[in-house]
């Protein structure tokens, strides 16, 4: 964790919110039973999993090799399903996992990160058809373009050569980009879903410019 997550979790604690942050290798099942059983301790219940775990590793797909790609296969693949095999013998209200806006299209540069998000699509539409009736939400959040500073090691100039790759083969419209509490906002909206319905996925875009409106007229 960094500063800002650091940060984020004092302004949590200042507002009541109990907050626990613990460390775990998200890719062994072993490492995921025991940080589970730690949850757990002292009577406490699961609510539910918003599996967010990720490794940016940019490259184009004639560069990548297989360990380039299994850096960034396992953290969000394979924890995914560590997660739903430990969870699925406890009663949850929520399984989300993160996917993208651009998995079914690609993103110029990130050859291993679309194919790390496609597989994450498969494991959440077999959880929804296997959790069904269940009352446990499965479902993805897909967001677009995003700085959040988490498993990011690309510095500023990177960043604006790859939105302007992505400007020129049509998959970005504008250079702003989705914050934190966007993406928050998102699974808000899916867990908090009234009973009786379920939002199987959400996507959501950083919006482009708005034109501020002057007055109305009279």
């Amino acid at each position: 964790m960094g500063e800002q997550q650091f940060e984020c979790l004092g302004v949590l604690g200042a507002r009541g919110v109990a907050v626990a942050a613990m460390a775990c290798d998200i890719t062994s099942r072993k490492a995921v039973d025991a940080l589970l059983a730690e949850v757990e301790r002292g009577g406490r219940s699961l609510a539910g999993v918003i599996h967010g775990a990720m490794v940016l590793q940019d490259g184009l797909i004639a560069n990548i090799d297989a360990a380039a790609l299994d850096t960034v296969i396992r953290p969000k693949v394979i924890g995914a399903e560590h997660l739903d095999a430990a969870t699925r013998a406890r009663t949850l209200d929520y399984f989300v996992m993160f996917s993208s806006a651009t998995t079914f299209i690609g993103n110029p540069g990130q050859g291993a990160y679309v194919a790390a998000k496609c597989g994450v699509e498969v494991l959440a539409e077999v959880a929804r058809m296997e959790l069904e009736g269940t009352g446990v939400r499965a479902g993805v959040v897909r967001p677009g373009q995003t700085l959040t500073g988490m498993g990011m090691n690309l510095d500023p100039h990177d960043t604006e050569a790859m939105l302007n790759d992505w400007i020129k083969h049509g998959l970005a419209r504008h250079g702003n980009f989705l914050a934190p509490e966007h993406i928050a906002q998102a699974v808000a909206a899916m867990v908090t879903m009234p009973r009786g319905a379920h939002m199987r996925a959400v996507e959501v875009e950083a919006e482009g410019a708005v034109p501020r409106v002057g007055g109305l007229a009279g």
